[in-house]
């Protein structure tokens, strides 16, 4: 799908996360947007954004996997790992 000012959205998906022990909803959209250059444009464009009265925060996406052992470490110096158990997840 071409952009209104150039570039391309080359894929699209829809995360929504269900937290099954708070009952808390995430709804996460991945955009696959090229060039690079007019990705850039379209984050900086898009975030701190209001849609439906909900604010907007959009960045570049980051593989947490790539983290040793997908843990980070605490200020107070234990490890915990960042992922959050008892998801349900769909994408569409």
């Amino acid at each position: 799908m071409p952009l209104k000012k150039g570039g391309t959205v080359a894929k699209c998906s829809l995360i929504r996360i269900l937290d099954v022990d708070s009952g808390g909803v995430e709804i996460h959209g991945l955009v696959d947007v090229y060039p690079e250059r007019t990705a850039e444009k379209v984050i900086r464009s898009l975030n701190g954004k209001k849609l439906h009265g909900y604010r907007l925060s959009v960045r570049k996406w980051a593989d947490r996997t790539l983290m040793v052992g997908g843990k980070k470490k605490l200020p107070d110096g234990q490890t915990a790992c960042k992922r959050r158990r008892n998801l349900e997840i769909s994408i569409t």
